[in-house]
């Protein structure tokens, strides 16, 4: 009887230390889950980031914080949380074990060629959450364009069919950070020109054209930056028109 009984317990104890040894074979990393009635909250330090796009070597490196708190309202600690990115790389383990706080942080790295916005969901069993992070253009204001009479005048004299010319230059425009990336200029009467100078050719029109005999344009002016300040130029800001009144008026 004690040796049959011995035998029983024997096998029973071996049967559970069996079942043991199979669920503990089963826990690895990522096992350890939230409870799938915990609250996740997920935060970008910092969500917005300037960076020249148009150079890929700068980047600029965003904690993200995942905290998990449980039904009871404390910190669930010692959960894995699974990061993953819609773009940037993640430096540091994607797998991360929330500590005494409830808090898993990871180091999102983001560099100049990445998109300008990215996406950064984490993940503890069916607890998900996501924020986003920007990437913005450094702070650039508008150039400013001014017209410069280079040759000829604003108001214009000719027989009919004479053409009358007024030479017009856009290098004293500026811009606060960087300098002017190109001009685009309109003479007025169709005729268009994207270099630093343009020369506006206005034909004095006749009697039966003009009976009044005088003629009016307005010359336009906008220029873009450099943005950036490399190339390519991205960021770039371009300026309100600076306009110019052009008379021309028909002699006998």
């Amino acid at each position: 009887m004690t040796t049959r009984r011995s035998g029983r317990i024997t096998g029973t104890a071996l049967s559970i230390l069996g079942l043991l040894a199979l669920l503990s074979g089963g826990c690895e990393k990522g096992d350890v889950l939230a409870p799938s009635d915990s609250v996740m909250t997920l935060t970008a330090i910092p969500a917005n980031i300037e960076l020249d796009q148009s150079n890929p070597d700068t980047f600029a490196d965003v904690v993200i914080e995942a905290r998990i708190i449980n039904s009871a309202g404390f910190p669930a600690s010692g959960v894995d949380v699974t990061f993953s990115t819609s773009g940037g790389q993640l430096v540091t383990d994607a797998v991360v074990t929330t500590n005494g706080s409830g808090v898993a942080q990871v180091t999102l790295r983001v560099r100049g060629s990445d998109p300008s916005s990215i996406t950064v969901t984490a993940r503890s069993g069916s607890v998900t959450q996501t924020v986003t992070v920007t990437v913005n253009c450094p702070d650039n204001t508008p150039p400013v364009a001014v017209i410069t009479v280079t040759s000829g005048s604003t108001t214009l004299s000719g027989a009919a069919g004479v053409p009358v010319t007024i030479g017009l230059s856009g290098t004293s425009s500026t811009d606060a950070e960087t300098a002017i990336a190109s001009y685009a200029w309109d003479c007025g009467n169709g005729t268009t020109g994207a270099g630093s100078t343009i020369t506006c050719s206005y034909t004095v029109l006749d009697s039966t054209q003009d009976p009044d005999g005088v003629q009016e344009y307005t010359v336009s002016l906008t220029v873009t930056d450099e943005g950036t300040g490399s190339v390519p130029f991205t960021c770039q800001q371009t300026s309100a028109p600076a306009t110019l009144a052009v008379t021309v008026t028909r002699t006998p």
